[in-house]
Parts: C-alpha cells; structure tokens; sequence
C-alpha cells in the first residue's frame, strides 16, 4: 500500500511540475490570438517573434554566450579537474569546497553576486556601465566550469590510475 501511495505521490509531483510547460508548448502553436480557446495550428507567432528586432537580438546574445561559454567552460573546467588530481590536498580540499559551492548555491543568488560584483569593480575602475556580453560570458562560464570540473574529476577517479600509468609507459 505504501508503495502505491508514493507512485500516486511521486506521478503527482511529476503532473504539477510538468503540465504548465506542455500547455505552454502546446499553446505556442496556437493560431489565434485568444489563449483560451485553440484555433488551429499554426507556426506564424514565431515568425512574428523573429521579426521582432529585440527578440532577435536577445536570441542572437543568447546563442553567441552559449557557444563560447560551452567551449571555454569545457576547456577551463578540464584543466581544473587535471590540476586538482596531481594537488596537494591542503591545495586542493580549499578549491573543491569553491567547486562545490555551485552545486549547492541558487542559481538566483550567484546572478545577483555577479552582478553586484561586475557593478562595484565596474565602478572602482571608473566605468559608468562595466555591464555587457563580455560580463555575461564571465559569470557563465565561472559557474560552468566547475561543474565540469566537478563532472570530469569524476570520470577520472573512475578511471583509475592505470590509465595514467599506462599514457607514461607509452611516452617512454
């Protein structure tokens, strides 16, 4: 019984969660103007959104952020996640507790940090407005890439040290 009544919770739990995203998606293809009541399918609304010269921007931006955020959050997050498996522990136990933090930081609150951050630094060095793709980029990519790094490590105490052994018997 008890059982039973956790699947009912947990298939509750999933319908709350997840039916306003579908009726949101499933309204998105509506073709009229009344929300309420479905009038067709149609594709026009995102057509009309891209010429929109605002969301097209703000698209552009995003996409831009997203591309050189992946690779620069990999590339760095893999670096880190090398470096803090050949470190001395009292090195690195003080950079997975900064690593960690992300994970367990609200995403709301390292926004608001960042932001308050790039404005004060901003201001120290006499910039009126330091806030830009560039400020965006940073902030993505300082929280991105200990998650990779988180990920990495991972998959390299996995791993084992026979791999490593065996990349040094091969350069010899």
């Amino acid at each position: 019984m008890a059982r039973r009544l956790l699947r009912v919770h947990a298939l509750l739990v999933f319908a709350f969660l997840y039916a306003p995203i579908l009726v949101v998606v499933v309204l998105a293809f509506n073709g009229g103007r009344q929300v309420l009541y479905w009038e067709g399918f149609s594709t026009k609304w995102f057509g009309a959104a891209l010429r929109n010269p605002d969301i097209r921007d703000s698209l552009q931006t995003s996409l831009v952020v997203a591309a050189l955020n992946a690779v620069v959050a990999c590339v760095l997050g893999t670096l880190l996640a090398l470096a803090l498996s050949r470190m001395r522990a009292w090195v690195r136990v003080p950079i997975d507790a900064l690593a960690y933090m992300t994970l367990v930081t609200p995403e709301i609150v390292f926004g608001i940090a960042a932001l308050i951050f790039f404005v004060e630094a901003g201001a120290l060095v006499g910039l009126e407005s330091p806030l830009g793709i560039w400020t965006i980029l940073v902030a993505h990519v300082v929280f991105n890439s200990s998650v990779v790094a988180l990920i990495v490590r991972a998959r390299f105490v996995g791993m084992g040290q026979s791999f490593e052994e065996a990349r040094e018997l091969e350069e010899r």
